[in-house]
């Protein structure tokens, strides 16, 4: 098992973690929660053993592995499937030694053996299967990690850290580059990972789904939760509700001793009791304040009525398709119209009319294409579609946001 204790570390001489002590078990999955800036990722950092603590320790078993995500994405000419069986170190020095041509005898047949221990002759296999759950075809696997954009190499460095199998698997925000799909198949692999696994999520529906555990980290320390994020919210909220009782009682009780102790503190008769009411009030230890984390709200204000049509697409594909999208002139789309009378549907065919009270959703296999649909049906015009016959940007107001939003924001201006 993974032992934190009493762990400190600060930054700049203010403390992100102080005094903090947790137990991991093996196999376990735990979600590491809390909120932005509480110290989740410098806790993995620490963990790996990238940073050292100012004070306390963490121990691992000896014999256990251990792998956390990386921000650095792959490149270079190397093939996708390369690139992830590279990952596994032992199986890639193993196959270079033998490729020296003074290898006595014994010591080839020692590296048949442990090849064959670690199942070397089906990791290719099972780096392909890791790669497809991810989003690449078999044609797209043996292209270059150079020809991917930097969003699809992170998904190629995820592929890698799932291909070593660590003991110890830390993931931090592993979901932020992948699409539907392959966020569906990392929830079924990391449900039946054997090994450990702390993972940093902001993606509720992993957190429910996956972990068996959850360790929150609030006030610069870590709370111990079992079972799944739902879970965890339920029992907080119980616990604090409890504490906020707690509280309340012990504070009605400190005013009814002071109010004895003032009354009779002076009175010849009554004063041992009073002494002996203020020693009681010493020992009392205060049940800290529950406040609740700080939280950002928005408001949104109401937009004014549009007129109906707010959006036509006309120009598909001709024959339209089983199912359509499409006013960039791609195919084999899907295009989910949310009604308020119907619900959610499928929308068939071209063209389509959608009213302003409608939300609508692109589904399809390649991120990069629904991006770009979304950029040409946005305010900005920043891809240019095919001639097609869209909508009166006129009296429509609108905006968009992407992933790669450092395109447009001003880099030297403030948050506000």
């Amino acid at each position: 098992m993974l032992s934190i204790s009493n762990l400190t570390y600060r930054i700049a001489g203010r403390p992100i973690l102080s005094g903090c002590s947790a137990t991991l078990y093996p196999n376990h999955r735990i979600g590491l929660v809390g909120r932005n800036g509480a110290g989740k990722s410098t806790l993995l950092r620490l963990i790996s053993g990238d940073i050292a603590p100012d004070a306390g320790d963490i121990q691992l078993p000896g014999r256990w592995s251990m792998g956390m995500t990386t921000q650095d994405a792959p490149g270079g000419e190397r093939s996708l499937i390369e690139t992830v069986l590279d990952a596994d170190r032992e199986r890639a020095s193993l196959l270079d030694a033998l490729e020296r041509p003074d290898l006595p005898p014994e010591q080839i047949a020692d590296i048949h053996a442990r090849l064959e221990d670690i199942s070397a002759a089906s990791a290719p296999a099972r780096a392909a299967r890791i790669l497809a759950g991810l989003g690449f075809s078999e044609t797209a696997q043996a292209q270059p990690c150079s020809a991917f954009s930097g969003g699809w190499r992170m998904r190629v460095a995820l592929a890698a850290l799932l291909f070593t199998q660590p003991d110890l698997l830390l993931l931090d925000e592993p979901t932020n580059h992948l699409d539907l799909e392959a966020t569906l198949w990392l929830e079924a692999y990391l449900k039946a990972y054997r090994g450990t696994i702390l993972i940093v999520s902001h993606d509720r529906a992993l957190l429910n789904s996956v972990v068996t555990d959850i360790l929150h980290l609030e006030a610069q320390s870590l709370t111990a939760y079992k079972g799944n994020y739902d879970f965890f919210e339920k029992t907080r909220a119980e616990r604090m509700a409890l504490l906020a009782r707690q509280k309340e009682k012990q504070e009605a009780q400190r005013a009814h001793i002071m109010r004895f102790v003032d009354r009779f503190r002076y009175k010849a008769t009554k004063a041992r009791q009073a002494q002996s009411r203020l020693k009681m009030l010493a020992r009392m230890q205060p049940i800290a304040s529950v406040a609740d984390e700080w939280t950002v709200t928005f408001d949104f204000p109401e937009p004014r009525p549009l007129a109906s049509p707010l959006l036509t697409i006309d120009n598909g594909d001709d024959p339209p398709l089983p199912v359509t999208v499409d006013a960039v002139g791609w195919s084999q789309w899907e295009l989910l119209a949310v009604l308020p009378e119907e619900g959610a549907r499928l929308v068939y065919g071209s063209p389509e009319v959608y009213a302003p009270t409608y939300d609508l959703m692109l589904l399809g296999e390649d991120l990069r294409r629904r991006a770009t649909t979304a950029a040409s049906l946005g305010p900005e015009e920043t891809l240019k579609p095919p001639p097609a016959s869209m909508w009166d940007r006129l009296a429509l107001g609108g905006g968009l946001l992407g992933l790669v939003m450092v395109d447009i924001l001003f880099l030297l201006d403030g948050a506000l």
